[in-house]
């Protein structure tokens, strides 16, 4: 396979999957914390944001007036940040000169899933494989991970149906079985990878990955496969009953069944306890 053209870099190049590093080249810059949080907020948007929304973000905990007086403070100890951030008298956003990880390899992963024939560059697949400003915990963070995680792997839900298509199952293998540890409960995914076994001819291996997640799921979380997941297996293999929980034994379906209502059964206890509590005050 041909590897995907690259770009001239920028002078400044933001890392953010993984851990944080900004650097003018391949010199590091070393940055207080809040200056971090301010360059990162900014590069997660789509465009200039306002000052208030920033410092509202970044300092939740503390009143408008208090939080923009922290901002402007940070701003103001850190000189040298004013190369990387676009200051005006009420927005803030991130010079064009700084070339984000996150939006470089994304870009690079939707190219590849446009053209499967092609091979994404590995530094892409390794990079995207990490978290999001890793050890970091903040609220507008989760949201910004969640969202990422999903293109993220529609983006690689596509490329590893293109390889099928593509003729080659055995890339799309690879692929699924490389981004599955990442989330491993989530069934497209492994609707890919069982798709891409039997593309390669392996009915065995797609029957084996669907007993094992089937078991793990009912095991972890007390769930089924989805009827769609079944389906390939039960459609594509002629399976009329595909091995997991929920068949085991002929008893499956009751397992499935009691687990749902010993669940049920705890949900509601904890529901009459809080009305009891509320009833008492």
């Amino acid at each position: 396979m041909s590897a995907l053209p690259t770009t001239t870099a920028s002078p400044y190049s933001l890392t953010m999957l993984g851990r944080f590093r900004l650097a003018r080249g391949i010199k590091p810059i070393e940055l207080p914390d809040a200056i971090k949080r301010v360059i990162a907020l900014l590069a997660l948007a789509d465009g200039p944001v306002e000052r208030s929304a920033v410092a509202g973000r970044l300092w939740p905990d503390f009143s408008e007036v208090r939080a923009r007086s922290n901002l402007r403070t940070a701003l103001w100890r850190c000189p040298e940040a004013s190369d990387v951030i676009i200051s005006t008298r009420h927005h803030l956003a991130l010079s064009s000169e700084v070339e984000v990880d996150l939006t470089h390899m994304l870009d690079q992963l939707a190219e590849a899933s446009r053209h499967p024939e092609q091979e994404p560059p590995e530094e892409c697949l390794d990079a995207l494989s990490h978290d999001l400003l890793a050890g970091w915990d903040a609220d507008w963070l989760d949201v910004v991970r969640e969202r990422t995680r999903q293109r993220t792997f529609r983006l690689l839900d596509r490329l590893v149906d293109g390889r099928i298509d593509e003729g080659d199952p055995f890339g799309a293998i690879d692929l699924a079985l490389r981004f599955i540890p990442l989330d491993p409960f989530r069934e497209p995914t492994h609707a890919g990878l069982l798709r891409a076994y039997i593309a390669a001819g392996n009915r065995a291996a797609a029957v084996r990955h669907y007993s094992s997640f089937a078991e793990r799921l009912m095991r972890e979380l007390g769930l089924a496969p989805s009827e769609e997941l079944t389906a390939i297996v039960r459609d594509l293999l002629g399976v009329p009953h595909p091995p997991g929980p929920r068949h085991r034994g002929g008893v499956g379906d009751v397992r499935v069944t009691h687990v749902r209502r010993e669940r049920d059964e705890a949900a509601d206890a904890m529901a009459a306890r809080v009305a009891r509590g509320f009833g008492e005050r």
